[in-house]
């Protein structure tokens, strides 16, 4: 008789499991919540938003090309194919216009296909300032005094007044006397100087009464007592603007006086003022050095 071939069971009695090859690790993918893609496109395809209610100042713009220049562009402009439109870089592509001379470049893009109504709401919210966030006092404070990589005021696109205005009096900086304290200062000495060349006029008006004040009349011979007076005013509103002028010569980027404000009598006036110097309607600071002032 045939012997029969032996049948080889699991030891366990259970049928074995086939071990299950490693597979080859697969890149992540892109997140759906970017829905761009970057192009380099030629400048004359981007047509500047029509409605694009953004504006900004001669400094700003002074700002932003003077950044371009020293460190580039280091963000992508946002266009609409669909519409041809700009939707987010209108000032960052006009300094790129005036630094390149010309609009037969290229430049490169995040490229977007969205409706009119949706690429006018992106062009708002884009420039939202509260979508944006703040910046932390200590953290920002801390940028300044670090003791490696001290960070420089003018290289973030500050001044003192700026950050005066973000953050209050910033003592731990060691700048000297705030902003406003030095306007403050500035104006007393202003407010001295009217009161005491207005003091014997003041005194004529109390005596009389207002109803019966004189016109103005001839300059009259002060007692002693009245000149030796006025003598030390003046000469206390003297050297309280020798102390700020030494306080402005030492540190000239604390002078506050380095401005003036220009009044006129109504819009349409300034609006000429304006329009004969070249200049936008929205103008609010002017740099003397923009402008034949």
């Amino acid at each position: 008789m045939p012997v029969p071939t032996p049948i080889a069971l699991p030891v366990s009695g259970r049928k074995s499991k086939k071990r299950k090859k490693p597979t080859e690790p697969t890149a992540a993918s892109i997140t759906r919540h970017q829905p761009f893609e970057f192009r380099v496109i030629p400048r004359s395809l981007i047509i500047p938003a029509p409605y694009n209610p953004q504006v900004m100042t001669d400094y700003g713009r002074k700002l932003l090309r003077d950044k371009i220049k020293d460190v580039g562009c280091l963000e992508a402009l946002v266009w609409n194919e669909t519409t041809g439109h700009m939707i987010g870089g209108h000032n960052r592509l006009a300094v790129l216009d005036e630094l390149e001379g010309t609009l037969t470049y290229e430049v490169g893009v995040a490229v977007v296909h969205l409706p009119l109504k949706r690429e006018m709401e992106m062009n708002v919210f884009l420039n939202n300032q509260l979508a944006q966030g703040n910046f932390d006092k200590d953290r920002f404070v801390s940028l300044l005094l670090d003791e490696k990589y001290p960070l420089e005021l003018t290289e973030l696109g500050f001044t003192r007044i700026d950050l005066e205005l973000e953050f209050g009096s910033l003592p731990e900086l060691n700048l000297g006397p705030s902003i406003a304290e030095s306007q403050a200062a500035a104006i007393a000495d202003v407010v001295a100087e009217a009161e005491v060349l207005a003091a014997p006029r003041k005194k004529e008006i109390a005596i009389l009464g207002p109803a019966e004040a004189p016109p103005p009349a001839a300059k009259k011979d002060l007692t002693p007592e009245e000149a030796e007076s006025q003598k030390r005013a003046i000469q206390k509103i003297k050297e309280a603007k020798r102390r700020y002028a030494a306080r402005s010569e030492a540190s000239p980027e604390h002078d506050v006086s380095y401005f003036l404000v220009i009044t006129f009598a109504n819009t349409a006036q300034r609006d000429l003022f304006l329009d004969s110097r070249k200049l936008d309607r929205n103008t609010k600071y002017l740099l003397a050095e923009t402008a034949d002032v």
